[in-house]
């Protein structure tokens, strides 16, 4: 039952995110927290509805897995959101599509780390795991833009996770890896960025 269970949350995930991810956002919807002020005007051109947004209903199903304690489901579910923006990244998308892609692992992280979410230690060690091979495809495909924001926003994670009193024995691991991976590609300032972040994880 368990395993039809998973089978059925992975194909509505997929389905999910097999959908065009519009990074230009919603056409004719306002959205208040990106506007200093708002006019009449604006507003009776507002559609009234935001356009699909992949990640957003992701990050919708991955919710209702953990508030189920479907722990497999939830380390799942994050694997296909990142290994799904892996594919879709480019050089143009790239500093905009990994925004987006942190911004949700942000959320669920903060869901994750509640004291009456059981398996927090289990997701952060999975999402530490995760961060060496992500990485390392970012560093290695040249998408030297995505890079800074990908590994600060995860090691803003790990502060937050040390915090906590959970382990970044992983994470500092994953961004060693990078660093030296950096260093081999003559790309100092990265390196010297990832040093720095694994350097002040636990501080």
């Amino acid at each position: 039952m368990a395993q039809e269970s998973l089978q059925k949350f992975m194909l509505r995930l997929k389905q999910v995110l097999d959908e065009p991810w519009d990074l230009a956002g919603p056409k004719g919807y306002i959205h208040l927290k990106e506007l200093d002020e708002v006019t009449r005007e604006m507003l009776n051109r507002d559609t009234g509805f935001t356009e699909a947004n992949p990640l957003i209903d992701a990050f919708n199903l991955i919710i209702e897995q953990a508030q189920n304690l479907y722990a497999e489901n939830i380390v799942f579910g994050i694997n296909e959101i990142y290994k799904t923006y892996l594919k879709k990244i480019s050089v143009e998308s790239q500093v905009i599509l990994t925004h987006r892609v942190m911004d949700c692992m942000k959320m669920l992280f903060q869901f994750f780390i509640t004291d009456s979410f059981p398996y927090t230690e289990r997701i952060w060690e999975t999402f530490s795991s995760m961060t060496k091979p992500v990485g390392l495809f970012l560093i290695k495909e040249g998408f030297w833009a995505a890079c800074p924001v990908f590994f600060e926003s995860t090691a803003l994670l790990g502060k937050q996770a040390a915090r906590k009193g959970l382990s970044t024995g992983t994470l500092q691991h994953a961004f060693r890896i990078s660093e030296l991976t950096c260093r081999n590609l003559s790309h100092w300032e990265l390196a010297s960025l990832l040093q720095n972040l694994r350097q002040n994880l636990e501080s």
